[in-house]
């Protein structure tokens, strides 16, 4: 043991890490994750420990590393003074710009603010998922941020709401109801008029109407607005429709007398 001790500021990290996984030796010497070469060093360890002992694919990684897997491989030093207790840090360092942050098991304290949000929300969209905006519409749902680890981000900073994440992202381009999931208690009589007022003027391309089918209704995902304001009439959305508008006809013809 004195034997080894007496050589071991000639061995490389790796070779004095195998002693320590070994008991021969204890732990690293004093100041060894000070030096400049510790980084380096973190680097080689962090890709043996994952590659050689744990034998992870990148998926396990994703999934099992966390602080207590570095303590009980002796690495928990390294991760304290090299990377300040920073699990995405260390990985980063090991394998760069292979990972994002909210694929590991657990994202860091108080990641989540403006622009990491964004990064993550472009990510998912635009290079995992590769979706366009119809796709969007036709697909986002909750389970996909549970999916892709974002499920932290979306119930924290986006109160489980679809739309919040798609207005934040690609703002004005999407209505609520245009995408699979209205968010809970949407719809009243402001939210049905901003619906309709859309559905004529920007779908129809009509002021008036005498009759809209459901199946217009259904093809413009307004179907739940009928179930909830109309208790699911047509007929009684339609009169609706039609008085409001002879409604605000008669006031804009009022208003030019």
């Amino acid at each position: 043991m004195r034997s080894t001790y007496s050589k071991i500021h000639e061995m490389d990290a790796l070779q004095i890490y195998r002693l320590i996984l070994d008991g021969s030796v204890e732990k690293f010497p004093r100041g060894f994750w000070k030096r400049t070469e510790a980084k380096q060093d973190a680097a080689i360890l962090t890709r043996y420990l994952i590659e050689e002992i744990l034998m992870w694919s990148d998926e396990e990684l994703k999934e099992k590393l966390r602080f207590i897997v570095l303590k009980e491989y002796k690495l928990s030093g390294m991760v304290e003074k090299v990377f300040n207790y920073s699990i995405f840090n260390l990985v980063n360092n090991a394998y760069p710009d292979k990972f994002r942050p909210w694929e590991l098991s657990k994202v860091e304290n108080n990641y989540w603010n403006e622009n990491t949000c964004m990064e993550a929300l472009k990510w998912l969209f635009e290079e995992k998922l590769k979706w366009s905006i119809d796709e969007i519409k036709n697909n986002l749902t909750g389970e996909i941020f549970i999916e892709n680890k974002l499920n932290g981000m979306f119930s924290k900073i986006f109160n489980g709401s679809p739309y919040e994440v798609v207005n934040f992202v690609y703002p004005n381009q999407i209505k609520p109801w245009e995408l699979k999931q209205v968010p809970n208690n949407y719809w009243n009589s402001n939210t049905t008029k901003e619906a309709i007022d859309w559905l004529l003027e920007q779908k129809l391309h009509q002021e008036k109407v005498k009759k809209i089918t459901r199946k217009v209704f259904v093809e413009n995902r307004l179907d739940g607005m009928i179930q909830k304001m109309f208790s699911g009439s047509v007929k009684r959305a339609n009169v609706n429709i039609n008085v409001d508008r002879e409604a605000e006809s008669q006031i804009k013809e009022f208003k030019n007398n």
